[in-house]
């Protein structure tokens, strides 16, 4: 490849329309073809100004005529394509009012240094404005997002992103998907994202994130889908989750998160997944949770919670997946788990439960896994046990 790691593939479709003279675009072009390490590949040799293009305006013949992947409109530049160059670039027009870029060397000022192309890779589709990752190499940091202020999509996973998500996130009032899953981001969380108020998504897991979680994540009342997982985020759970009604997935595991299960949980009446397994949480299950009747998956385990089993738990009949092991639960296990006829896994090992196995599991007959070992469960194996069609794991002791 022409272009060496530290420069990375810039893919922009359908972003904004130039308003600046045919010579201001041929000499932006040459701008950037100058931070390539080999500005001379042969596939753009043909950008260059030619003699009478020196003056000004008089070039844009050249560059809609001659040179490589440049279309013209109507005698200006509209779209670039150069992925055959290997870098991957893909320019074209719509949108200049929606990112309100007026030029493309104003474009290219807000992505990277004369030195060193920053770390925004963009692609997009005819139908949405979109800020994706592509194949995008080692990119090192977010920078100069905040003044995409009509993105409505910003996707970067999977890179090498680091430093912090910076406060100008909060000027992105537009987006509805925010992802940038599976980088080197740390810091905290800021509390400006509590502005992106049209977020339908938001994945921020598996980072270096540390810190609080911040209340100001209430105030996106418009989110389904809250990934914070596997990170190093500290401090409790906000009460102020509760104002999520429209939250669909939720996953806060493997993380420092200490405190009590907010009850206010329990307004997540849309939720099909609750996850907040491997961490530091404390005190009861809520009984609330029976609120969040959807529910389809809920992981707790590897925690310090502690108390009874809520009965409430037998209000979830949607659940197929229920994982409280690794806590410090006690008490009898409810016999209104014997409800949950759909659920097929259920671990609740390494308790202290007590008391006896309820006969009401013998309702449970989609139950593939059930493991009760490590607890103080005593009295005889209930016969209904026999009617249960367990096929992958019974552990009782």
């Amino acid at each position: 490849m022409m272009v060496p790691t530290i420069f990375y593939f810039l893919t922009l479709l359908y972003l904004f329309t130039f308003t600046f003279a045919s010579f201001e675009e041929a000499t932006a072009l040459l701008k950037w073809k100058a931070t390539f390490r080999n500005e001379n590949d042969f596939l753009l040799a043909s950008w260059r100004l030619s003699r009478r293009g020196a003056a000004k305006n008089s070039s844009s013949h050249d560059a809609c005529r001659d040179w490589y992947g440049v279309k013209c409109l109507n005698g200006r530049i509209n779209r670039l394509n150069i992925t055959n160059v290997g870098y991957g670039s893909f320019l074209s027009p719509r949108m200049t009012q929606k990112l309100r870029v007026h030029s493309l060397e104003d474009l290219l000022g807000a992505f990277w240094s004369p030195a060193i192309l920053k770390p925004l890779c963009l692609r997009g589709q005819e139908w949405k404005e979109r800020f994706a990752k592509e194949s995008c190499g080692a990119v090192k940091e977010i920078a100069s997002i905040g003044k995409l202020i009509n993105l409505v999509e910003v996707d970067l996973n999977t890179n090498q992103l680091e430093g912090h998500i910076p406060p100008e996130i909060g000027n992105l009032i537009n987006a509805k998907l925010f992802s940038v899953f599976s980088n080197e981001l740390s810091g905290f969380i800021p509390i400006e994202i509590g502005k992106m108020t049209s977020l339908e998504s938001l994945r921020l897991h598996k980072n270096n994130l540390s810190g609080l979680i911040p209340k100001a994540l209430g105030d996106l009342t418009k989110l389904k889908i809250l990934y914070l997982n596997d990170n190093q985020i500290s401090g409790s759970i906000p009460a102020e989750i509760g104002k999520l009604l429209n939250l669909v997935e939720v996953d806060r595991s493997t993380n420092w998160l200490t405190g009590h299960i907010p009850m206010e949980i329990g307004n997540l009446v849309n939720a099909t997944l609750f996850y907040a397994y491997s961490n530091e949480l404390s005190g009861l299950v809520p009984a609330e949770i029976g609120k969040m009747k959807l529910l389809e998956s809920l992981s707790l385990q590897r925690n310090n919670l502690s108390g009874p089993l809520p009965k409430a738990l037998g209000d979830l009949t949607k659940l197929t997946l229920l994982y409280l092991y690794d806590n410090q639960l006690s008490g009898p296990i409810p016999t209104e788990l014997g409800n949950l006829k759909k659920i097929i896994d259920m671990d609740l090992s390494h308790n202290q439960l007590s008391s006896s196995i309820p006969a009401s599991f013998s309702n449970l007959r989609n139950l593939k896994t059930l493991f009760l070992f490590v607890n103080k469960l005593s009295g005889s194996i209930p016969a209904e046990i026999g009617k249960m069609e367990v096929t992958y794991g019974l552990n009782l002791i």
